[in-house]
């Protein structure tokens, strides 16, 4: 493990820096690094993007930064996003690489939530609550954060009363497992998970992608 903060060198830069090892081209995608290589590619991040939410309208990709740092005040404590991207609809991605099971992730996800809706409102971008965009907030965990054996677990506000009823807040929380079991998800999307851990794919459609995306 190196010891310097490869966060705060680019893309650029750190190709540079990393020992032959480390560098992207010997890397997985479930490696920041890698993975930040490909979704500073707009048209790749629109790609993982509609692997992940097929049945999301994505569009065009307006803007995509990678590692990008949130905070309100010197002294507050921020929030770092791996993948922070936003789709000509207006609708908002933060997008994480997790490795770690850490004990904190599920409340993380408030603190992400609410830096998206923040920005949105810092950028002035909605006259009325009714109008603020959908907004995702994605891990990609190399582990199964809920040990149910899914590939992906969804979660949106619903009436604890009432199952069938949703908010409708338009704020969505996805975990994706890449080593899940179920059959309830599409080959595509199977195919990029196991190709996040470096499991060779036999899908030309995400060999070639992923091998334009990261050239």
């Amino acid at each position: 493990m190196r010891s310097f903060n490869w966060k705060k060198y680019s893309i650029d830069e750190l190709e540079k820096l990393l020992p032959v090892s480390e560098r992207w081209e010997n890397q997985n995608l479930s490696n920041d690094f890698m993975f930040g290589k490909v979704m500073s590619d707009k048209k790749a991040c629109a790609g993982v993007l509609k692997i992940i939410l097929p049945e999301i309208e994505i569009g065009e990709i307006n803007f995509t930064e990678i590692q990008k740092p949130f905070r309100d005040s010197f002294d507050s404590r921020g929030v770092r996003f791996d993948v922070y991207t936003k789709s000509e609809n207006g609708k908002r991605y933060d997008i994480e690489i997790q490795t770690t099971d850490s004990r904190d992730l599920f409340r993380r996800t408030r603190a992400y939530h609410s830096v998206l809706d923040s920005d949105i409102l810092l950028r002035n971008e909605t006259k009325r609550y009714s109008d603020m965009p959908d907004a995702f907030v994605i891990f990609i965990c190399t582990f199964d954060p809920f040990k149910l054996g899914r590939y992906v677990y969804t979660f949106r506000n619903l009436c604890c009363e009432d199952r069938t009823l949703e908010l409708g807040d338009g704020a969505s929380t996805i975990f994706l497992n890449t080593y899940g079991k179920d059959e309830s998800v599409n080959d595509e999307l199977k195919n990029l998970l196991n190709f996040m851990i470096g499991v060779t794919c036999d899908d030309p459609f995400i060999n070639h992608k992923i091998s334009v995306w990261s050239s």
